[in-house]
């Protein structure tokens, strides 16, 4: 999944990354992902589930003047007008760090979100605003060189965008030579450029070409925690941090359901690439004390604490039917000194 311009990492660091009244500008670097070639020649294609670990430039970080409070942040000014549902609001300090909204609207001494503001919160709430990644803004006019469709090509790639509510998923592929270029659902016909791609989350592309393709995302890094909802049956989650990471270092340990050998579980599947014969898949699980207390492989049991997670990249918890939902906390990227 290389290369990364670590320098970016370090670059942070020197820069301090102090809270304004102002936005302020953080390094910028890019990540290289591959999406899986269907090797097999399958009739399905071959899957991969690309996360965007790099985020898009702020356009306003501050404190509040005073604490949070219904639906709103107020500010003593500086604030952006006309924000919109496009962009997002992420607490950057404290123990909501990671906590994010959708914008509904703002003024230039308040912003107003979707979503109650978590309780507790005091004056000199320290936010983020920026624009959520979309379709386009990660994956471009098709850079990574899906096949598109064209009214003519019968076997075409797509991009699969999992509703973890409802469990209904979008398809989304790029036309050309049909309609202006651009990504569209392939359902509605509707332009879906825009469609965002949440903090935490991942898509799924499915490639049918042979080969690997390579998908190059640039952006801002992340550096602070990221919270996302973990819904019954399927989640399709993505890699915040710019440098990757391992099953342990991203604490699911003791954030999802362990293993306990009784009751139901939530399972951790990584898609691998088809080597061939087929695309084969991982699972892994949180394992009780009694079984080690470790993140393991659950058909080898083997402790897969150290098994890596790359940046770009994401996978799928399964979560039982009659489970419920849960926040889980993504640990800020480590920045060197």
């Amino acid at each position: 999944m290389k290369p990364y311009l670590f320098s970016i990492i370090a670059a942070a660091a020197a820069c301090g990354l102090a809270q304004a009244q102002t936005a302020y500008t953080t390094p910028v670097g890019y990540i290289t992902a591959t999406i899986n070639g269907n090797t097999s020649s399958s009739s399905a294609g071959a899957a991969t589930y690309v996360s965007a670990s790099l985020v898009r430039p702020a356009d306003f970080a501050g404190a509040t003047s005073i604490a949070p409070s219904g639906t709103t942040f107020t500010f003593s000014g500086g604030v952006p007008t006309g924000l919109d549902g496009s962009s997002m609001l992420e607490i950057t300090s404290g123990t909501n760090e990671g906590w994010w909204t959708t914008i509904s609207g703002s003024s230039a001494t308040s912003i107003t979100v979707t979503d109650t503001v978590p309780g507790g919160l005091s004056a000199n709430t320290t936010i983020v605003v920026r624009k959520f990644n979309t379709v386009s803004s990660l994956f471009g006019a098709n850079s990574p060189g899906l096949t598109a469709f064209d009214g003519v090509t019968t076997a075409f790639d797509n991009i699969q965008i999992l509703d973890p509510i409802t469990q209904a998923s979008k398809t989304i592929v790029y036309v050309t030579g049909v309609a202006p270029d651009g990504w569209y659902d392939f359902v509605s016909s509707n332009p879906a450029d825009d469609e965002i791609i949440y903090p935490g989350t991942a898509v799924r592309v499915v490639h049918l070409g042979t080969t690997d393709l390579d998908l190059v995302s640039t952006g801002e890094v992340k550096i602070t925690k990221t919270q996302v909802d973990v819904y019954p049956n399927e989640n399709w989650l993505g890699q915040p941090l710019a440098a990757g990471g391992t099953l342990g270092s991203m604490e699911f340990k003791n954030q999802i359901v362990k293993f306990d050998g009784v009751a139901e579980n939530d399972f951790l599947e990584i898609v691998r690439p088809d080597p061939g014969t087929g695309q084969p898949a991982d699972l892994y699980v949180a394992l009780i004390p009694d079984f080690g207390d470790v993140m393991a492989n659950f058909v080898t049991t083997a402790d897969a604490t150290s098994e890596p997670i790359a940046e770009g990249v994401g996978y799928n918890l399964k979560r039982s039917p009659a489970g419920s939902a849960s926040v889980i906390t993504f640990p800020a990227q480590t920045i060197a000194p």
